[in-house]
């Protein structure tokens, strides 16, 4: 818009930007995807924690 110098052709194209951005209203996503960890093999009780937050105790390795 900064290279149209008619104000009102301004306007006409802001709002046709606008037009496109709302119609993706509720499409973009609000929160990040889940999150991805590195652990050493045979951690238990980790994972999940959206749905959990499990006690600190009952986290360790598996025998």
């Amino acid at each position: 818009m900064n290279g149209i110098a008619d104000p009102k052709e301004q306007v006409e194209q802001a709002n046709q930007v606008e037009q496109k951005a709302l119609a993706l209203y509720g499409l973009l996503p609000l929160f990040s995807g889940p999150s991805t960890y590195a652990v050493k093999k045979d951690l238990a009780n980790i994972g999940a924690t959206i749905f959990f937050n499990p006690l600190p105790e009952t986290i360790g390795y598996q025998k």
